[in-house]
């Protein structure tokens, strides 16, 4: 698979690769009560420390596994609203499809739309994909059920003390 140097567009989301300036919306995203919520905490609190992740990881994860995390923006505005990419976890033998967005952005159908649709763009070159939720995210179980994911097993994944579920893409 190449890098994602792509920019695809649904019928009301452009997805674009992250950059640094992404960082503020990053800071935001991090913070929201949803992240903390459902995802491990990436303890970034500043803007520099944003900036410093999406070099360090998400940047990283591109030039090493040609994929990573995607800004999710509004196609009118260009607001970014949320995240939707591949992830390579070292505790799953394939890429792992995962979405993240701001609480003001949640409810209104999405976080379907920019999954599916990175669905579409990747199935052809990376057709065996998982995808990790909490169990006590229901929104995101509903969701991966709805977009035709199943599931597989719940792990612990290393150096946490939680369980996810995961999830087989179809």
């Amino acid at each position: 698979m190449t890098v994602m140097s792509f920019l695809f567009d649904t019928a009301r989301l452009r997805v674009r690769m992250m950059t640094p300036e992404d960082a503020p919306f990053v800071l935001q995203l991090f913070n929201a009560p949803n992240w903390l919520q459902f995802l491990p905490d990436r303890h970034v609190r500043t803007v520099e420390a944003a900036r410093d992740y999406i070099t360090d990881v998400y940047l990283k994860s591109y030039r090493d596994n040609g994929f990573g995390a995607a800004v999710v923006t509004l196609k009118e505005s260009g607001e970014p609203i949320g995240i939707c990419g591949l992830f390579q976890r070292t505790y799953l033998p394939v890429p792992d499809l995962g979405y993240a967005f701001l609480p003001a952005h949640e409810g209104k159908g999405y976080a379907a739309e920019a999954a599916g649709g990175m669905l579409d763009y990747l199935r052809p070159a990376q057709p065996d994909l998982r995808a990790v939720v909490s169990s006590e995210n229901t929104r995101s179980v509903h969701l991966l059920e709805k977009l035709g994911f199943q599931y597989m097993e719940k792990v612990r994944p290393p150096g946490e003390d939680r369980m996810v579920l995961v999830y087989k893409a179809p």
